[in-house]
């Protein structure tokens, strides 16, 4: 146990040092920006910051202050006076960012030649943030030099020397940040046409490299510099090199070569213009002019979030749509033409005929049909036949008629064998090489070669050859489409790139390249109106190191700060630039657009968009933009560790891995159907109780506990040692009995096998018998959930933001216009996703649970709405997350053979599962008891109608006094026929345990 914190503690040092320099870059780009601002209206000025009409303003913070409060201010274009942007800079993010990089100091890996790493910590000196302090990096270093120790223990030992075995660290990647991309275009026609200087003549090798000739020249002289410098002269290095060249000119198809014989055209770049409607239901307007400010309900304002989507749904019309003076806020970029998307189309379609077998291709042939044995071998003769003479098959076996055999095994076994071969078979790729055929000649040769290929026609379960289909029937066979495109995409002249830079625009940014922080004519004193103090050459010295290679992207001031990516979009402009610097305007008339981004798809199915839907029209003009944040961001579900923390959440911590170095499980649940109970295991499998109805002396209905039978020192459930287990069972009692009428731990019960049906119905009728009595394990754990963005929240850079935080010395709290404080409902869990193994969560909260609910999105309907939330008839369970806030934590009853998937709407699905490793023995171990009294039997013995359950056994326990419990391990069958014997009526537990296999000797 101490290895494994060892190595979570390593692996949260780690976490917080990354944290940390993702906090330096946000600091970095900053800081650059200010200074960017800056420098860029001193530089305009010659010296004095003016506004855009021309006056000045080169006045201190009061003045500008007063004149904002007067409404004198220009809209764009002003700073304050060059001392107050000193003195803001020093003490807000460049104190900051130098403090921030004092702490964290810099790790240093090497990679040596033994495959291993070293992994050393420096120091920034003469800083006294860092006086008798060890830096984030010293503290990774220290927990790593630990930890190997602990490695070395453990190694060492005689257990892992008879095991052969060692434990080794490895570095593994940490969950990534996720960024929206770019909306892309594609280009097609004669002006898409890529340009042939950068591979795409089709004359390179076949390896994809360029033929290239030798030259066999010797020098008459040794200097090659003044040998080619006679070009003048005959018989030179000059002549040889050019004669050479005109004989390579001569060959057939010579790379390298071209004849024009008009003005070329090859595009490279293109640059574009957007605009972007953004729903402004939820926002209000900044009381500065910084743009709008977010409401904390942004989202739900605005989209709904669907069960199963993946997506959100917009809750009504767009309001640009019957708005046509609704502001839209102008972007622009440019990008790097690639024809890149003919490429990867091409790729993606081999790598999916490379990988479908034989058996793959008949089992599309016959769909979900169940074939005769005659209509099975037929298919499979006509399959091979068509594969053999278009296709590559090798050791192609001969089949046997089943119409002239009587052999039912022999006909099975022919169906198995075929079977075994045909999921051998590739048959796109070249025999025994994992290269695929050259379908263009395959076509060329010939042209209905796919048409021939057999099919079974659904309707009448005949064999048919596919060009009997329907051509919608065609249109929707995933194969004959991949050939199509496959063998056609070449003939097309594709470019496609990505808006380059729409994200960052944005945020008010724009990549680009920049000089380094330094202003050399304040130090030669040719700018009158700047300081020459060692103060000011001090606050630009300082921002060159502290900003070092941080300056990648410049501010943008006069675009609308979005950071929630959302509404709708036109495209206003697109220019192509060739590599003669040719510009050719290609705005089009018309978008076509990918599903995902038409605004008819994207909206919810409520009454107030039925009333007035998209049109054609509407769908045409605009372009759809599902809500993202602009900025990197991550969903963090980590597992918390069992055994760490308190009842109150105090001291938790958090698993930084999806694999946990300590185990989640905090202990065991299974429903009892046959008392109406929950029994409770410890982590480790070991029982301890139970809670269950009960009615008290005074007639009230409550939930108490029940000690494991068969145990002599019987715990209580103040006893439990995990602290969070504890906790849950205390909070169920005491809940389950609040009501005096068990409304609330019924529904508990028939919620939990509910979902538990929903999660795995086909495992979940493996033990039909046992169903009956028992639920399955419902591990009890806990995990931490939170979304978080990339360092830093993005601030706003626009002018009157800036002159905001400058006046208001908002040193550490930005302009965001709010957007970290949105809230944005995620739900956790998938309905009826057979591998999802979550049956249900609780909130935690300082005194409990929030609000007393249980949430299930795996249950059809809820007996108990007050506490217990279904995912309901449209809407799904979700919880707001808003960016950067502190990490709610759950308590959840999950099938621990399933995964735990979050869905946020604005990022990829994340999941998390416990290893088998972390589960598996508690599992084996498991012994559950059953109250069943009273019962009549044999006088002599105990007489029950058991199921037989395989890999356990049933005992029946008996308490003959305080101290004393007796176990019968044999039960008898209880007899089906009529007779007379002495019996008795007794009361005891059940009890089934997993048998113990017997050791050989």
């Amino acid at each position: 146990m101490r290895l494994s914190h060892a190595l979570n503690e390593l692996n949260i040092a780690q976490a917080a040092y990354d944290r940390a320099n993702d906090e330096i870059e946000t600091l970095r780009h900053r800081c650059f920006a200010d200074w960017f601002r800056f420098e860029m209206h001193y530089n305009q000025s010659g010296g004095v910051l003016i506004s855009a009409d021309g006056s000045d303003n080169n006045k201190s913070y009061d003045d500008l202050i007063k004149d904002w409060k007067n409404n004198a201010l220009p809209t764009t274009g002003f700073l304050a006076a060059p001392q107050d942007v000193v003195d803001y800079s020093n003490a807000g993010d460049l104190k900051r960012l130098k403090n921030l990089l004092a702490e964290t100091g810099a790790l240093n890996i090497v990679h040596t030649k033994d495959g291993r790493y070293e992994v050393t910590a420096g120091q920034i000196v003469n800083n006294p943030r860092v006086v008798n302090l060890p830096t984030l990096a010293q503290v990774v270093v220290a927990h790593l030099e630990t930890l190997a120790a602990f490695l070395e223990n453990a190694n060492s030992t005689e257990e892992m020397k008879q095991k052969k075995q060692v434990y080794q660290l490895i570095r593994k990647v940490a969950p990534r940040f996720w960024r929206p991309n770019d909306p892309v275009v594609l280009l097609e026609g004669t002006t898409a046409q890529a340009t042939l200087r950068h591979g795409q003549d089709g004359r390179q090798s076949e390896d994809g490299t360029l033929a290239c000739s030798y030259l066999d020249l010797t020098l008459a002289e040794s200097n090659l510099t003044a040998e080619l410098r006679k070009n003048g002269t005959a018989g030179t290095a000059f002549e040889s090199v050019f004669t050479a060249i005109e004989g390579l000119f001569s060959q057939n198809a010579a790379i390298g070569f071209q004849t024009q014989d008009k003005q070329p055209w090859n595009p490279i770049i293109l640059e574009w213009e957007a605009i972007v409607y953004p729903e402004y239901d939820g926002t209000k307007d900044n009381s500065y002019n910084a743009g709008v400010d977010f409401d904390a309900d942004y989202v739900d304002t605005n989209y709904e979030f669907d069960i199963n989507a993946t997506d959100f749904k917009l809750k009504k019309r767009p309001s640009v749509l019957d708005n046509s003076s609704e502001h839209g806020t102008n972007y622009s970029g440019r990008a790097l033409l690639t024809p890149h998307s003919t490429k990867q189309i091409a790729y993606n379609i081999s790598t999916y005929l490379l990988g479908l077998s034989l058996a793959d291709l008949k089992q599309e042939a016959i769909a979900d049909l169940q074939l005769s044995d005659q209509a099975d071998y037929n298919l499979d003769t006509q399959l091979i036949a068509w594969a053999k003479k278009y296709l590559t098959l090798t050791d192609v076996p001969s089949l046997e008629d089943p119409a002239s055999s009587k052999d039912h095994a022999k006909i099975l076994a022919q169906k198995s064998a075929v079977s075994a071969w045909m999921n051998s078979q590739f048959p796109f790729r070249v025999a025994k090489a994992k290269k695929l055929i050259d379908l263009v000649a395959v076509s060329q040769a010939h042209a209905t070669w796919y048409t021939e290929r057999p099919m079974v026609d659904e309707a009448n379960s005949i064999i048919v050859p596919f060009g009997s289909f329907s051509a919608t029937r065609k249109l929707d066979d995933p194969l004959n489409t991949a050939i199509i495109t496959f063998v056609k995409i070449g003939t097309y002249n594709v470019l496609s790139q990505s808006l380059g830079g729409f994200n960052d625009a944005l945020l008010t940014r724009m990549q680009s390249l920049q000089l380094p922080v330094w202003d050399h004519r304040v130090l030669k004193n040719v700018v009158p109106n700047i300081p020459q103090t060692s103060e000011w050459r001090n606050f630009a010295n300082d921002l060159n190191l502290s900003i070092a290679d941080g300056a990648r992207a410049q501010p943008l001031f006069d675009v609308d700060f979005m950071p929630i990516r959302s509404g709708l979009m036109q495209i206003r402009k697109l220019y192509l630039i060739d590599t003669f610097g040719q510009i050719l305007e290609i705005t089009p008339a018309k978008v076509t657009k990918s599903e995902p981004m038409t605004v008819s798809r994207n909206l919810a199915k409520s009454s107030a968009i039925a009333k007035k839907p998209v049109t054609v029209k509407e769908d045409e003009k605009y372009i759809y933009l599902a809500p993202r944040l602009a900025q990197e961001a991550r969903i963090n579900l980590r597992w918390l560790s069992a055994d760490r923390g308190s009842a109150a959440g105090d001291g938790d911590e958090m698993e930084s891995n999806d694999h946990p170095a300590t185990t989640p499980v905090c202990g065991w649940f299974i429903t009892n159907n046959l008392d109406g109970s929950l029994m409770v295991f410890d982590t480790e499998g070991k029982a301890l109780g139970s809670i269950g109805k009960q009615i008290t002396a005074s007639q009230a209905k409550i939930i108490a506990w029940r000690p494991v039978p068969g145990v002599i020192n019987r715990l209580h459930m103040t006893d439990i040692k995990n602290a969070h287990l504890r906790k849950l069972v205390s909070y169920l009692a005491r809940l389950g009995s609040a009501d005096n009428s068990w409304t609330f731990w019924n529904a508990l019960l028939t919620a939990t096998n509910s979902a538990m049906e929903n999660i795995a119905p086909e495992s979940f009728a493996q033990h039909e018998a046992l169903a009956l009595l028992i639920g399955r394990p419902m591990a009890v754990v806990r995990a931490a959930l939170s979304l978080e963005v990339q360092g830093l929240a993005a601030v706003n850079q626009g002018w009157w933001a800036y002159l905001h935080d400058m006046a208001g010395k908002r040193n550490y709290d930005r302009t965001t216009n709010q957007f970290d404080q949105v809230s944005f409902p995620v739900r956790v869990g998938e309905y009826s996703q057979l591998n999802d193994g979550l049956v249900g969560y609780w909130v935690e909260s300082d005194d409990g649970y929030r609000g007393d609910l249980f949430r299930s999105s795996e249950i059809d309907r809820s007996n108990d709405p007050q506490h217990i939330v279904n995912h309901g008839t449209r809407q799904a369970i979700t919880i707001p997350l808003a960016v950067n806030e502190v990490a709610c934590k759950l308590m959840m009853l999950v099938d621990p053979r399933g995964s735990v998937h979050v869905t946020s709407g604005i990022l990829p699905t994340k999941q998390i599962f416990i290893p088998p490793d972390q589960y598996a023995a508690a599992l084996r171990k498991m012994e559950v008891c059953f109250l069943t009294a009273p019962i009549l039997t044999s006088r002599d013995d105990i007489e029950l109608p058991l199921p037989a359950e395989e890999g356990y056994q049933w005992s029946w326990l008996t308490r003959p006094g305080a101290e004393l419990w007796a176990e019968t391990q044999e039960i008898k069958a209880a007899t089906t026929h009529g007779h007379f014997s002495k019996q008795k009526l007794v009361d005891g537990w059940l009890k089934l345990s997993p048998k113990i296999p017997k050791k050989a000797g």
